[in-house]
């Protein structure tokens, strides 16, 4: 059972693993930005970080690398936001 139970918790988190920068070109998203300080916020196109950041970097990881704009605070955090619909296929992934 316990094999079993183990092969059940790596897929799922498989799963749940975050989007990286790279597969957000093709699905109409953005990037939402926010100071945890502050609360200062900002959309941004993925195709800027990448340029930036790679797109090998996941959307979560983005916060440690950015700093902000009013308060100079490196306390972010962000996610991705799709500015359509999600495609139908990542909706019966979920």
């Amino acid at each position: 059972m316990g094999k079993l139970k183990n092969h059940y918790l790596q897929n799922e988190d498989q799963s749940l693993a975050a989007i990286k920068l790279g597969e957000l070109t093709d699905l109409s998203a953005q990037i939402e930005a926010w100071c945890n300080r502050c609360g200062h916020y900002r959309m941004m196109a993925p195709e800027h970080l990448i340029n930036r950041l790679g797109p090998l970097i996941s959307v979560p990881e983005i916060g440690v690398h950015m700093e902000c704009e009013s308060c100079n605070s490196k306390d972010l955090a962000a996610r991705p936001v799709w500015l359509e619909p999600m495609p139908l296929m990542m909706m019966a992934a979920e």
